[in-house]
């Protein structure tokens, strides 16, 4: 869902929550219109004031770091993407070295 779609859908102004999550207009509307990312204090604030899930932001969602070490992998429901472990690279504690 976009961040737009979600605040209008709750009926709230962009003044009303930043005013609410003490911040600038112009910085709400930076973070909905993707010019910047909030970071995972305000994204929760955000949600949370909204009555949504951070997982359910498409402006969030496609941003989620995804390290070498995890894999995210997203459902097509409402669930929160679910972070499989990549294989470890990690080298054998027995290893034989040439003499």
């Amino acid at each position: 869902m976009k961040l737009k779609k979600a605040r209008k859908r709750a009926k709230i102004t962009q003044d009303e929550i930043a005013e609410a999550l003490e911040i600038s207009r112009r910085h709400y509307q930076n973070i909905e219109y993707g010019i910047v990312d909030p970071g995972v204090t305000t994204a929760l604030r955000i949600a949370k004031f909204l009555g949504v899930s951070p997982y359910n932001i498409d402006e969030w969602y496609t941003r989620i770091p995804v390290s070498t070490e995890t894999k995210a992998t997203r459902k097509d429901d409402d669930s929160p993407p679910v972070r499989k472990k990549a294989p470890s690279t990690k080298r054998s504690e027995k290893t034989t070295h040439p003499e």
